[in-house]
């Protein structure tokens, strides 16, 4: 399960906190303007970016770019609860993608 709370939300950016469950995974997905900021503030999680064979470790205080049409999603690899910040500057979308497909 995902929680998601927006901090800040309007035309030209989002700020929210997102709790990924145990073993809990976003979905994979790509935006076409946005430029995502992903910092751990809780646990241990995986942002995993298609065109990238290794995924990113975060941990707490860890920050990634991910830029824009670049496919990706967050997962939770433990059974502890994650949390992390994201700051998307940008006009938003969100386009899922399905993980035996291409964009």
């Amino acid at each position: 399960m995902i929680n998601r709370e927006d901090l800040v939300k309007n035309d030209n950016s989002v700020v929210s906190v997102i709790s990924l469950e145990a073993y809990g995974n976003g979905e994979w997905h790509y935006h076409n303007e946005i430029t995502e900021y992903v910092i751990c503030i809780e646990g241990s999680l995986i942002l995993e970016v298609k065109s990238i064979s290794s995924p990113f470790m975060l941990e707490p205080g860890v920050l990634h770019k991910i830029e824009p049409q670049e496919i990706h999603r967050v997962v939770n690899g433990s059974n502890d609860l994650g949390k992390y910040l994201m700051i998307q500057n940008g006009k938003y979308d969100f386009v899922k993608v399905n993980v035996n497909t291409r964009k």
